[in-house]
């Protein structure tokens, strides 16, 4: 006779990510959202996600990110605000920030979560911010652990910077063959008090 094989875990493809826009940031700017996902739901169960761990695969560390905290979206809206619930802190160690001792209900259809945080006063203008959820990143009561196929990014790239001119700017697709024109919108803002005449690029 035939039978079949019950195999815990949950994939890459199972998580949602939040679309959200390369962009400078400044030292000492709080509220700044790193990366927004929704986690995988294990089928018609009702899960809870348990712990969670992300990295930064660019090069600022704890010493330009000073806090970094969990969110969840509560009015629907994908965006961070201050209605929202906190979920969790996040914490630093060796290279990851870890949330754990959670106990956040996961059913469908998956909530929105955003990671939000500040950016240090004495952050290192040039550094970069982009967050991956690794392999295994994600854990739940139901032992729906994962992606456990391979890490993905929830953010985009965020770079630190000391200019007054603070910069956005978003890609049509994540691909593009050989020859084919590439889309940029770019979005520029003025930080200063004054006007400014002109922006030369």
């Amino acid at each position: 006779g035939g039978g079949y094989a019950v195999v815990d875990g949950s994939v890459s493809g199972q998580y949602g990510i939040i679309e959200q826009k390369s962009r400078s940031v400044s030292p000492g700017d709080t509220a700044i959202t790193f990366g927004s996902f929704t986690p995988a739901v294990n089928g018609n169960l009702t899960d809870a996600l348990t712990s969670l761990t992300v990295v930064n695969v660019r090069d600022a560390d704890a010493a330009d990110i000073s806090n970094m905290k969990l969110w969840l979206d509560r009015n629907g809206d994908r965006m961070w605000q201050e209605t929202d619930s906190l979920v969790s802190n996040l914490t630093y160690n060796s290279g990851q920030w870890i949330a754990s001792g959670m106990n956040l209900s996961v059913t469908f259809p998956a909530p929105a979560l955003m990671i939000v945080g500040d950016i240090s006063a004495g952050a290192v203008s040039g550094h970069q911010i982009q967050l991956r959820i690794p392999a295994n990143g994600c854990e739940y009561v139901s032992n729906n652990d994962g992606p456990r196929d391979k890490a993905f990014d929830i953010g985009g790239q965020l770079t630190i910077s000391n200019s007054s001119l603070r910069v956005a700017y978003s890609l049509g697709s994540t691909t593009y063959s050989v020859g084919q024109e590439i889309p940029l919108h770019l979005f520029v803002t003025n930080l200063l008090d004054s006007t400014i005449s002109a922006v030369n690029g």
